[in-house]
């Protein structure tokens, strides 16, 4: 089994439970929903809620297949175009599948991370339109905003620090033997 497999399995399951939680949740909701707020928490955007649901739905599934999608397609950039530290290492035809399964797997890491933004995203607007008039919550909202800004900082940080070193020719041969 590759190791980007529990990745792409968690994901697909993420996704399955977004998708599930946006279509039970919208039902809970009025028929005009407020989905965007100013500072205070006060509403200043309205759409239906069948609009909202599928909005929520199709962009959460829609920006994490997009880096899913990056992280695939990443093995048929050319070596010159990637940016990497160590590049004459990683890019090396003898590490390129190695660099390649990395991308794909760290990429659908971000995935997940913004499936589970998206869930927090409408949970926090779920609860605002609970309200007579709705109101935006600050604490949930923020604690939404930043767990996602931690964790991509975090991935990226992993992503650059991941092509500092140079890989360990043990790991690569155990790595190409499990194939």
């Amino acid at each position: 089994m590759k190791r980007h497999h529990i990745a792409l399995i968690m994901w697909l399951g993420l996704s399955l439970v977004f998708v599930t939680y946006v279509r039970m949740s919208s039902s809970a909701m009025p028929e005009q929903v407020a989905t965007h707020f100013d500072g205070a928490g006060n509403p200043n955007g309205w759409t239906t809620r069948s609009a909202s649901m599928g909005f929520m739905t199709w962009t959460g599934l829609g920006l994490a297949a997009l880096f899913a999608g990056m992280g695939y397609v990443g093995r048929f950039i050319p070596p010159r175009y990637f940016n990497i530290p160590n590049a004459e290492h990683w890019l090396a035809p003898e590490h390129r599948q190695e660099v390649d399964e990395y991308l794909l797997r760290h990429f659908l890491w971000m995935a997940c991370i913004v499936e589970l933004f998206f869930i927090g995203l409408q949970a926090t607007i779920v609860e605002a339109n609970r309200h007579s008039p709705p109101v935006l919550s600050g604490p949930p909202f923020l604690l939404a905003l930043v767990a996602f800004t931690a964790a991509v900082l975090i991935w990226s940080v992993m992503l650059a620090q991941h092509f500092r070193k140079k890989s360990d020719p043990t790991l690569s041969i155990v790595a190409t033997s499990r194939q």
